[in-house]
């Protein structure tokens, strides 16, 4: 079978109508990328993670806190898993090479695996290169891709393009031989050793702690409800499930072992990778409940890598913020991830912010954001679609004429300013205590909000607001009165100091940093650094690299 690579404009060919907006509309954003190349840009050199910080130990209220002897049984576990462990090939009609610019761990001692951190890396995350976690995630990220161009049509004449290889960790070499040990040849895994005990402490879990995070922007909370009666009978999403469950007890537990959440995500890649190609909605919910798992576990700064297999796969099936139900759930829970990489790399969304909506033009978008019969909770998606245009916009306005870059940012910042405005009742504040009226000695007001949506959403606000009047084009006259980018920085520390959503804090760490920078007061840095401890604390979210660039930003660093 010969399959060829989709041109490179096959995914954007029905977005052309985007490029025709008349000079100065201030829509002149809405481009058609030049190429794939450029959109999925990859990085093959890790950089050093700056999460040098453990996160403060705290012992789990759960009945399973795991002794030095549990998790090195762990460890030994998953290696006898691994080495008992065959991929199946779901591209077996074609022979291929692996690709070219694969580093594979072909010789890794079984000792030193478990005594040197395969398993165990808490400096810079987990998926570090040549770790076990690195190529299971390269696997998938490759057949993701893989699957999503072959969706697509292509050319005569175009390079081949060839089904990645299962190559993680398929020879293991003993300590003291040299011959390779080949895994058995039988094409089906050991599935991972799970308690029924164990089990039910990993799916409560996920009803109490995740599923709440993934749904906060969604009133009919169909990662709660849903995702799970479809994971009955679909075992790489119970997989999945599971395997995220235990990486977030893992990482708030501070263990010094990822062996159940490895053998767990091992699994979930192994059931559906063979699934891939059916493209159904079982297989893009795993798809980005493995992208959650990678976030919370890889260095901030290769997000975007971790990202991009599902931003494929969610592009070529044409999922936007609008399709309904749990797909557009699914699509909601990914931009939130996709916009917080942005916000980090300081670089467009990977699914460009033209494909979340109507699919037309930013006006169509707008639109359907703002139709009256809409839920408060898509008034919060709107603040996320909001905010990935002003981060386009900053990654875009210094190649446009003077007349485009000002006519921009006033259409972005009066739907800003609008947005604040015109909120629903339910996105409006419960509380708010002033300084005046609180604690002299507290350096952000108390402002507090009854739910996800209006938390998350209205910080969103304030971070795009922020961006935004940083870089106000110096001649421009304005019209409307606009507060400053102090305030708008002192309500974003000042919501996630107030509001303790765990949902709405694992979104809040880049905004908090973007606050951080504006603070001067040394009260304020011990208020922003206290906020991200307690989130590392009692979520498990990593926040110690944050906390160090604003120590090194304040130059704090001694202090």
């Amino acid at each position: 079978m010969t399959v060829s690579y989709p041109d490179d404009n096959s995914f954007r060919t029905d977005d052309d109508q985007y490029m025709q907006t008349s000079p100065g509309s201030g829509s002149d954003f809405y481009h058609r990328r030049d190429s794939l190349s450029h959109i999925y840009a990859e990085k093959d050199q890790y950089h050093g993670n700056s999460m040098t910080e453990s996160g403060t130990g705290l012992t789990h209220n759960l009945p399973n806190n795991r002794t030095h002897v549990e998790d090195a049984a762990a460890d030994l576990l998953a290696l006898r898993y691994l080495q008992q462990s065959e991929m199946p090939n779901t591209m077996s009609q074609v022979s291929v090479p692996p690709p070219g610019n694969r580093h594979v761990l072909l010789e890794v001692d079984r000792t030193h695996a478990v005594q040197h951190g395969i398993f165990d890396d808490r400096q810079d995350g987990i998926f570090l290169p040549g770790s076990v976690f690195q190529e299971f995630h390269s696997t998938l990220r490759d057949h993701l891709i893989y699957t999503a161009r072959s969706n697509c049509p292509t050319r005569v004449c175009t390079p081949e393009l060839q089904p990645p290889e299962h190559i993680f960790t398929e020879r293991l070499v003993s300590r003291g031989e040299g011959e390779d040990i080949e895994p058995e040849s039988t094409g089906h895994s050991r599935p991972p050793e799970i308690t029924p005990q164990r089990e039910y402490i990993l799916w409560k879990t996920w009803i109490d702690e995740l599923a709440p995070w993934l749904d906060k922007f969604d009133n009919n909370r169909h990662f709660e409800h849903k995702i799970p009666m479809m994971a009955r009978k679909t075992p790489h999403l119970r997989n999945s499930i599971l395997a995220l469950s235990a990486r977030q007890i893992e990482m708030k537990e501070n263990s010094k072992s990822s062996s159940e959440s490895l053998a767990l995500y091992q699994e979930a890649i192994h059931l559906l990778l063979p699934e891939l190609q059916s493209k159904d909605t079982a297989v893009i919910a795993s798809c980005v409940i493995l992208c959650v798992l990678e976030m919370m576990s890889c260095s901030p700064k290769e997000w975007r890598r971790h990202l991009e297999g599902c931003a494929n796969l969610l592009e070529a099936v044409g999922i936007n913020g609008f399709v309904g139900g749990v797909e557009e759930a699914l699509f909601w829970c990914f931009a939130r991830m996709d916009l917080c990489g942005a916000l980090i790399s300081q670089d467009i969304t990977l699914i460009p912010v033209t494909r979340w909506a109507s699919n037309v033009d930013f006006s169509s978008d707008i639109k359907l954001f703002q139709n009256p019969v809409n839920g408060f909770d898509t008034y919060a998606n709107y603040a996320v679609f909001m905010c990935a245009n002003c981060v386009a916009y900053l990654k875009a306005y210094k190649e446009w004429s003077l007349e485009t870059r000002e006519s921009r940012w006033l259409e972005l910042v009066n739907l800003l300013e609008d947005w604040y405005l015109e909120r629903p009742e339910e996105m409006k504040p419960i509380l708010t205590i002033s300084l005046l009226e609180g604690e002299i000695h507290r350096p952000f007001p108390t402002v507090l909000y009854g739910n996800g949506p209006a938390v998350s959403g209205n910080q969103l606000y304030h971070t795009a607001i922020l961006l935004m009047l940083q870089e106000r084009p110096g001649s421009l006259q304005i019209q409307r009165k606009l507060k400053s980018t102090f305030w708008h920085a002192r309500q974003i520390c000042a919501i996630s100091e107030s509001n303790t959503h765990h949902g709405a804090w694992t979104n809040s760490i880049q905004p908090i940093w973007i606050a951080g920078k504006v603070m001067s007061h040394p009260s304020e840095h011990e208020a922003i650094l206290n906020i991200l401890e307690r989130i590392e604390r009692e979520t498990g979210w990593v926040t110690s690299w944050r906390r160090e660039d604003l120590k090194a930003w304040w130059g704090d660093c001694d202090d």
